[in-house]
């Protein structure tokens, strides 16, 4: 008889558990499911804020965890919840995020104009193809590697590849 009722106590405190486990796996469900896609836009200002501090300095550059790539991954892991496309978008035609992502670079390319190739290039163009790689469009995906490709490789005043998709950035000076 003791047998008996010791398996009834084990079975009630399984019974609790997978009550537990699954109550706590609809919540979560409940709280991924609650973002607006309404919301307004985030803004690149930190990025551009950090990004510039950062080409003030050498010493804080890291082009792996600096403040400017941090900054920007942060940024693009916020427009990741923008409804992202079915399809990849047709040649010419720029989604939101791709606008977002083509103003940001266009807004921290400028500070590599100083003709010295050193560790905030690195860092600068670790954060326009950390922008690249989120893009939606393949032009996109494909100018934002040549720019950064641009700035690891050449450090001068040149032209890379333009960004023509609206935005209030002027192409002329990436």
């Amino acid at each position: 008889m003791p047998s008996a009722f010791i398996g009834c106590v084990m079975f009630r405190i399984i019974g609790v558990a997978v009550v537990l486990t699954l109550t706590g796996g609809a919540s979560l469900a409940q709280e991924v499911a609650a973002v607006d896609p309404h919301a307004p836009l985030p803004t690149d200002a930190s990025v551009v804020s950090q990004c510039t501090t950062m080409s003030q300095d050498v010493s804080i550059a890291d082009p792996t965890g600096g403040i400017c790539i941090t900054a920007a991954k942060s940024y693009i892991t916020a427009l990741a919840t923008l409804p992202a496309p079915l399809t990849p978008p047709a040649a010419g035609v720029t989604t939101d995020r791709d606008a977002a992502l083509n103003a940001m670079v266009a807004k921290i390319a400028q500070l590599t104009q100083d003709n010295i190739c050193d560790l905030r290039d690195d860092e600068l163009a670790n954060a326009v193809d950390a922008a690249g790689l989120a893009a939606d469009g393949e032009e996109t995906r494909a100018t934002l590697a040549e720019i950064a490709r641009t700035i690891r490789e050449v450090c001068t005043d040149g032209t890379t590849a333009a960004i023509a998709d609206g935005s209030p950035a002027d192409p002329n000076l990436i």
